[in-house]
Order: structure tokens, then sequence, then C-alpha cells
């Protein structure tokens, strides 16, 4: 799993993706149906199939698409989530424990 450490400071929300195989998190993604029914839902619309809303998406969505079905091809469940207030550290670590994510510390 690779963690990211910072959060953007000038927003008022963050969003996050968990992916692994060793987590059980309810609400994950692990089907290539999900992944489109989500992406539809975030950057889309309903009628359009995945194939017409990735030619006509940015670059970036599409890299994000691809490297999300590289992670479901390989076994990995996806975790979308987000935390909407300015307590960020807190708000994330508690979403962790809530999902059963058992965080290691490292202090230099």
């Amino acid at each position: 799993m690779k963690i990211r450490t910072s959060f953007v400071t000038n927003s008022s929300s963050s969003s996050f993706v968990i992916h692994s195989k060793d987590v059980n998190i309810q609400n994950t993604i692990s089907t290539k149906e999900e992944l489109d029914k989500y992406i539809k839902s975030q950057y889309g619309w309903r009628d359009c199939t995945i194939e017409e809303l990735m030619e006509e998406e940015s670059e970036w969505l599409r890299e994000k698409y691809n490297k999300y079905l590289e992670w479901i091809s390989s076994g990995e469940a996806i975790y979308f989530g987000s935390i909407d207030n300015e307590d960020y550290f807190t708000d994330f670590v508690k979403i962790m424990s809530d999902l059963g994510i058992e965080l290691e510390w490292e202090y230099e």
C-alpha cells in the first residue's frame, strides 16, 4: 500500500485512494464494472459508455482510470475516500481506524 504523507493545505477537502490485496474494507471497488460506474458518477454522465467518457476527458483521467484497472487486474480492491474539513490528519486517522487499517508511524 502506498501512503501519501501530506495534503493540499489551501483546499477545504482532500481526497484519497487506498488500494490493497490485504485490506478488507467495505464499499471497495474490485471489478471493472464497479470502477466504470464510480468513474461515470464522478466525472461523466450516466448514459454514456466508459469509452465515450474516456474519449472526452483529459489525459489525467485516462491515466488514473488505467492505473485503477491495473490494480483491479492484479487482484487489489480500491477504496475512494475524502476528508471534508480542516482537521485533515485527525480525520484521516479516524477514517483509517474505522476501516480497520492499522497505521504505523516513523519518526526522524
